[in-house]
């Protein structure tokens, strides 16, 4: 078994997250690497145009229930069964505009069987394995989520159906 370098661990993201997305080794996840139970959609907000709706097929009282609980995130890395960061979104400093916002979701090292999970159903996750290179296996990154969350659950006297969306996730290199 590896000696793994636990993330650092982050307990709520921040929607004044910040980086250059064009800076040298970043990593882009689009909705094509976004897995779970989570749908695609329009959504014309995205920078794509589309996003994965983690309440799009739910009945209105999964919805409600859905989103009662706090929205957590968290990374486990597959082939060893360890969980090596969690953590959740506090509803009272998301941004009210119900706008797509990064958010800063930890550090971390990759392994090949590392991935994202988002909410406790795991309804939205991301292989962030993917971009493991053996060549440079102690690169850590930091992991931003570009979300959104709209609807009465999150948003005082929002008249949208309640959601999570996601549309990206990006690893940021941190220099050593």
């Amino acid at each position: 078994m590896p000696n793994f370098k636990i993330a650092k661990t982050q307990l709520s993201t921040s929607p004044a997250a910040k980086f250059d997305q064009a800076a040298p080794g970043i990593r882009l996840f689009n909705i094509d690497d976004i897995r779970g139970g989570g749908v695609r959609i329009k959504d014309a907000d995205a920078p794509e145009g589309t996003a994965i709706s983690h309440a799009e097929k739910k009945t209105e009282a999964q919805r409600v229930d859905l989103h009662k609980r706090t929205f957590t995130f968290g990374i486990y890395e597959k082939t060893w069964k360890k969980m090596l960061q969690v953590g959740y979104v506090l509803k009272n400093r998301l941004p009210q505009d119900e706008k797509y916002h990064w958010y800063y979701m930890g550090n971390t090292v990759l392994y090949p069987q590392l991935v994202l999970w988002m909410h406790q159903n795991w309804g939205l996750s991301v292989e962030l394995g993917k971009y493991y290179d053996a060549a440079v296996p102690d690169q850590e990154y930091k992991i931003y989520g570009l979300l959104k969350f709209q609807g009465p659950g999150y948003v005082k006297d929002s008249k949208q159906p309640g959601d999570i969306r996601l549309a990206q996730i990006a690893l940021v290199p941190i220099k050593k």
